[in-house]
């Protein structure tokens, strides 16, 4: 897996937002006097202006929770969909969250990470076509030995835009609303 940036369109408020409504579970990794630890907890809150978040800090399958101090430098990792998202960030406090008029949990806030790196799972690493930048793009069935008579038949031919591209592939958003009827696995060319 190769780490990639979060891209600015995508917001940082709306993938914390959306780990706080499923409640995400987050694996977080801490070094002490006796190595890297591991443990596992889950979103709460998040702050609208990006300031904190907070995650639970209680014990997830019996596992022993290793002691946090303010300032002390954590490394999170959580899932959204086939989307893995991982930072860095600092303890800032330890309390307990209200959940309900009777419900309190232990928790933790951290504060917001400076940036957000995103792992691929791919075999291939996939690079996005930059923001600023369309490239459109002729697609034809029958490959590169059927480009001369697709330009002579242009019903053949759908146009979109590059999205990404890697040696796997590519992905292309059709202009047209009906994709054309070519088969799966059927060979193009662009």
């Amino acid at each position: 897996m190769r780490p990639q940036r979060l891209l600015a369109k995508f917001s940082a408020a709306e993938l914390f937002a959306q780990a706080v409504r499923d409640r995400a579970l987050a694996v977080l990794t801490i070094r002490d006097d006796h190595g890297w630890q591991t443990f596992k907890a889950h979103f709460l809150e998040r702050d609208a202006r990006q300031r904190y978040f907070v995650l639970d800090y209680q014990a997830v399958d019996e596992a022993l929770l290793p002691p946090l101090s303010p300032g002390q430098v954590v490394g999170v990792s959580f899932r959204q969909k086939s989307r893995k998202f991982l930072f860095a960030t600092l303890v800032e406090a330890k309390g307990h969250f209200v959940l309900d008029d009777r419900t309190t949990v232990p928790a933790v806030r951290f504060r917001w990470p400076a940036h957000i790196d995103e792992l691929q799972r791919r075999a291939y690493h996939r690079t996005p076509v930059p923001e600023d930048l369309t490239l459109l793009t002729s697609l034809w069935p029958g490959g590169i030995a059927a480009r001369t008579a697709a330009q002579c038949d242009s019903l053949q031919i759908a146009t979109g835009d590059l999205a990404d591209i890697s040696c796997g592939g590519a992905l292309i958003r059709l202009h047209q609303a009906q994709p054309p009827s070519w088969a799966d696995g059927q060979t193009l060319g662009a």
